[in-house]
């Protein structure tokens, strides 16, 4: 019962951690799109200045968003580790009183807890990086796909070697 116990004092971060992790791999996604059609805009010099700035804002928005859902994740996980100390004692507390548990033993435990909250970061930022990777990645083919049925489908247009060669074969 009391592993039990033990171990609900840990669950909380790895529900919430996976969880704000895809809200940011959408918003990164969203991201990237949005800058593609900026660059896009840009390069044409077709696109209308006052959508250009709104795709800015939500670039920003999007940013910001990024930067919240970040540091909230942090925060969740420091008070996350706080926390289970503060549940730790009275458990611990109560262990020691009903004699199923010495002091040293809830000492240990307490500085297991401590221990965790550097590898958890670590292993967080580990998964962190990959998924936006993956996200970026995804964008990557799509927009690639899309250039190659682009191309695929118009004709392409004559170069000054096609123009040139069908003059040399007589215009064939």
């Amino acid at each position: 019962m009391d592993g039990a116990r033990a171990f609900a004092i840990f669950l909380p971060q790895p529900v919430f951690v996976p969880l704000l992790q895809r809200a940011i791999n959408q918003r990164s996604g969203a991201r990237v799109q949005v800058l593609r059609q900026l660059g896009i805009g840009v390069i044409d010099q077709t696109g209308d200045p006052h959508a250009e700035d709104m795709r800015i804002e939500h670039i920003f928005e999007l940013d910001m968003g990024i930067f919240r859902l970040k540091f909230t994740m942090n925060f969740l996980m420091n008070l996350s580790n706080h926390l289970q100390i503060v549940a730790a004692l009275p458990l611990g507390g109560w262990c020691v009183y009903t004699e199923r548990l010495e002091i040293g033993g809830v000492v240990a435990f307490i500085s297991a807890i401590g221990r965790l909250n550097d590898p958890w970061g670590d292993l967080v930022n580990y998964f962190r990086d990959p998924n936006v990777t993956r996200v970026k990645y995804r964008l990557l083919v799509d927009a690639v796909d899309q250039l190659a049925n682009d191309l695929s489908a118009r004709p392409p247009a004559p170069t000054a070697n096609t123009t040139a060669a069908r003059r040399y074969c007589g215009g064939y």
